[in-house]
């Protein structure tokens, strides 16, 4: 809960200086909903999977009137690494030869053999790799410090 005090002099004209409040408060709420969408995009990014950056390039955020979004933009198969990546698959074993990607991966980590394990933990789909989550929590933890800082500054602006 964030209290407000303000100190007015004999001279300010109170119904104006409400007026102006009101509106600098509205507007505030659109600079708040792109802040947090803006960490929440530059967040992700840092959290993404390195490997050739493919999904941490795939993110992209839409800012609109009082809210923004943040998602994987490309193709299905994009959004279906990032989905395998952020909530992990089952265990499962992959032939190299069927799919070229994580055959190049392989052979980039060194691996020789020819099924690899994906999905679960500690594994290269598994739920180590998740980005958007520990972003999104990063976000909420922040979130009224964000909202201190905004209110601030549309104080600030308030004039009577």
């Amino acid at each position: 809960m964030i209290k407000i005090t303000a100190t007015l002099d004999g001279k300010a004209d109170l119904p104006k200086f409400v007026h102006n409040l009101r509106v600098n408060l509205q507007r505030s709420q659109s600079r708040l909903a792109h802040r947090v969408t803006n960490y929440a995009y530059t967040l992700a990014k840092q959290y993404a999977p390195v490997w050739k950056s493919d999904l941490r390039n795939k993110i992209a955020m839409k800012l609109m009137p009082k809210k923004g979004e943040v998602f994987i933009a490309g193709s299905w198969l994009d959004q279906i690494k990032a989905k395998a990546n952020e909530f992990g698959t089952k265990p499962h074993l992959v032939d190299r030869d069927e799919f070229p990607m994580m055959d190049e991966w392989a052979a980039d980590k060194g691996l020789n053999a020819t099924k690899i394990l994906v999905g679960g933990p500690n594994t290269r789909l598994g739920k180590t790799n998740k980005f958007f989550e520990p972003a999104f929590i990063q976000v909420q933890r922040n979130i009224p410090m964000i909202m201190a800082e905004v209110i601030r500054t549309a104080l600030m602006k308030t004039r009577a």
